[in-house]
């Protein structure tokens, strides 16, 4: 299908610049065990699960963060929708501080809803802009500050919405934490795709994934989404099969093409854990 909007990019690899290179990962869960379960090469969530993956290089605290992913989202058995709302794309945890704001997260409800939290700042969107059973194109643009002046973009098929000291229209929760740190560099941090983590093990979860996902990108920048320019860079100028090489995405923190493969620009993966995952059948976006 042909997404509305202008957000239809297709990140190049970094070897040789080949879209077709991607994978189409497809996550099928044990639906019986519904919102709760078990995670690793046995467990009964689809996931993929890798070591010191999701924070910034050199130390500090990192203020801003872009996240870009389709995600085609397919509805459970009625158990397992009831136990499992929302759906987890992706997942970090602190194990310094597992309750607390080191847990990070981006979800979609059963009826559509995203809703995202990067440590202190947490975002519920009470507009249903996921379609199931299709592909959706969600990106994620923040630039956080230590005055409460932060810029969240969600962009969601090519539809914006934009939080901002005065000037708010995504609609629900939108909480500011009282520090200016989104991205922990701690290497303690692992990242998740498929389930929401919930020990400081990694082997119990909640929230599994059902459906397919296409090329997880995140990085430590920031674009503005208002401006034309940074819309470009999310642009395919020569339809939705070609890469758009505007966009600085040869070294991203992370970039996930194959389910056998972890291309993490400046960071080293570390240990790999996959289950439940595969190649899809599905027709690229």
């Amino acid at each position: 299908m042909s997404i509305g909007g202008v957000f239809r990019q297709h990140f190049a690899l970094a070897n040789n610049g080949k879209d077709s290179d991607s994978k189409i990962l497809q996550f099928l869960p044990v639906e019986t065990t519904g919102g709760n379960g078990t995670v690793g090469a046995s467990g009964e969530f689809a996931n993929i699960t890798c070591e010191n993956a999701l924070m910034t290089a050199g130390g500090g605290p990192n203020t801003v963060l872009t996240m870009s992913v389709w995600v085609y989202p397919v509805a459970g058995t009625s158990s397992f929708e009831s136990a499992n709302t929302p759906h987890t794309i992706a997942s970090q945890l602190d194990e310094d501080n597992v309750s607390g704001s080191g847990t990070s997260y981006i979800q979609i409800s059963s009826d559509g809803k995203v809703n995202f939290k990067f440590r202190q700042r947490l975002v519920s969107h009470n507009v249903a802009t996921i379609s199931y059973s299709q592909w959706n194109h969600i990106l994620i643009s923040m630039s956080a500050s230590t005055t409460g002046n932060d810029i969240i973009h969600l962009v969601v098929n090519g539809t914006r919405y934009t939080y901002q000291s005065g000037n708010n229209n995504i609609s629900g929760t939108v909480t500011i934490g009282n520090g200016d740190q989104i991205i922990d560099p701690d290497d303690d941090f692992n990242f998740h795709m498929g389930y929401k983590t919930t020990d400081s093990t990694y082997s119990e979860g909640t929230n599994a994934f059902k459906g397919s996902m296409y090329q997880f990108y995140f990085d430590n920048q920031y674009y503005d989404m208002s401006q034309s320019s940074n819309i470009l860079k999310f642009r395919t100028s020569g339809g939705n099969s070609l890469p758009n090489f505007d966009l600085p995405n040869q070294s991203p923190l992370i970039l996930i093409t194959d389910f056998k493969t972890f291309n993490s620009g400046i960071n080293g993966p570390g240990i790999i854990v996959r289950n439940r995952v595969s190649t899809s059948t599905l027709p690229k976006p």
